[in-house]
């Protein structure tokens, strides 16, 4: 079986995690400022509080301009920061630029939030208003754009990310004031932190995700974590937000940070392979390409129909990871500048294939072979039910 990702940690790393002591935040942001080509670093413990704790320290309420075609935890951040979402519709995999330009443009719209989805290149901007870069899924790339005091980029480094540890985010800049805010706001707002906690998040996903367990655990939806497995997603969070890190955790994230290029070479070459392997199928359509993808995004006519067909062969793949636009959710309806139409389109058209450190080129022969057989299938069943 292929999941649709598998974590990078081994046991000995599972291990550290246990009686470790809680971090050292300041010299951990000192060595991540160095790497990150940065003055100013803050740690959060994910990516939706480092987004709550920028847009809370603007001091001021309104809209905030992002594309509907996002991750939940997004939404769930600009909510629990005071604010409401302006929804600008996509230009590829990201928000046109044109129409955030505009957004940015209205009284209302505070802020904008233009995300690179999968990992893809996204624009940067020129504007008076705050930019938040959501770099989440570029940790590989980490090229900070140009930025104002009250500009920041986030990276993520959570399980699942092309730079994983086991969970943490960084807000980075350039005003020491604005730093100095978000340390703050995290501070007043953290737990202390907890190795069993840790451990057990850790030994779960080891466990889980291993080429033995995923079978298994893939059945047992009580993990916590069990519609990751599958690629879908919880729509409400079940962890803290806020919560110090051990030591283990920021040495660990240390590790992977040092470690970029190895990991961003063999990233390189995983998508190469899929665009190599991919390329001769009439019925896919192929991403932009980039080094940087956190999972491989296809187009497709039916991806639901593709989604089951990579399920009987044991390959998992993302349906719902982005089936739904965050405008479709509960309490984030926000307002718009439109229908939102092609940003809806890739709701029902994109799958995401698996990508992962340790997926093998004979891995992605398979998923591609199975992926050439449906196009088959499917295009001769499309045939037949039109000549009927």
């Amino acid at each position: 079986m292929i999941p649709r990702f598998r974590p990078q940690l081994s046991l000995s790393e599972v291990a550290s995690f246990v009686g470790s002591s809680s971090g050292d935040l300041a010299t951990f942001e000192k060595e991540a400022a160095a790497y990150f080509g940065t003055t100013e670093v803050v740690w959060f413990p994910l990516a939706r509080t480092a987004v709550q704790a920028y847009l809370a320290t603007l001091n001021k309420k309104g809209d905030i301009a992002v594309s509907p075609l996002n991750c939940l935890a997004l939404g769930q951040a600009i909510l629990a920061s005071g604010n409401q979402p302006y929804y600008v519709d996509v230009q590829g995999y990201n928000a046109d630029p044109n129409r955030l330009a505009a957004a940015l443009q209205r009284t209302e719209t505070i802020a904008a939030i233009p995300v690179s989805l999968w990992g893809t290149e996204g624009q940067v901007f020129s504007s008076d208003k705050p930019l938040l870069y959501d770099y989440a899924l570029r940790t590989l790339d980490a090229k900070l754009p140009s930025l104002k005091p009250n500009d920041a980029v986030a990276y993520s480094f959570n399980w699942g990310k092309p730079l994983d540890s086991l969970n943490g985010a960084l807000l980075c800049g350039k005003s020491p004031e604005k730093a100095e805010q978000w340390r703050q706001f995290r501070d007043n707002h953290s737990l202390t932190s907890s190795w069993p906690r840790e451990f057990n998040r850790a030994f779960t996903l080891a466990v889980a995700l291993s080429p033995m367990g995923f079978s298994f655990a893939r059945k047992f939806h009580q993990l916590g974590m069990g519609k990751n497995l599958t690629g879908k997603h919880n729509e409400f969070p079940n962890d803290d937000w806020f919560r110090y890190p051990t030591k283990a955790l920021l040495d660990l994230t240390l590790k992977r940070i040092k470690s970029r290029n190895a990991l961003k070479s063999r990233r390189v070459a995983q998508i190469e392979t899929y665009f190599q392997l991919l390329a001769p199928l009439t019925g896919i359509g192929l991403p932009p390409k980039t080094e940087f993808f956190s999972h491989f995004p296809i187009e497709v006519s039916d991806s639901k129909s593709l989604h089951e067909h990579l399920l009987k062969k044991g390959i998992y793949t993302s349906l719902d990871l982005f089936s739904k636009l965050l405008c479709d959710y509960p309490k984030l309806q926000g307002s718009s500048d439109g229908p939102l139409a092609s940003a809806r389109h890739l709701t029902k058209s994109t799958l995401q294939l698996p990508l992962y450190y340790h997926l093998t080129s004979a891995q992605q022969s398979e998923i591609a072979t199975a992926i050439s057989e449906w196009e088959g299938s499917h295009v001769n069943l499309t045939q037949k039910r039109s000549s009927q």
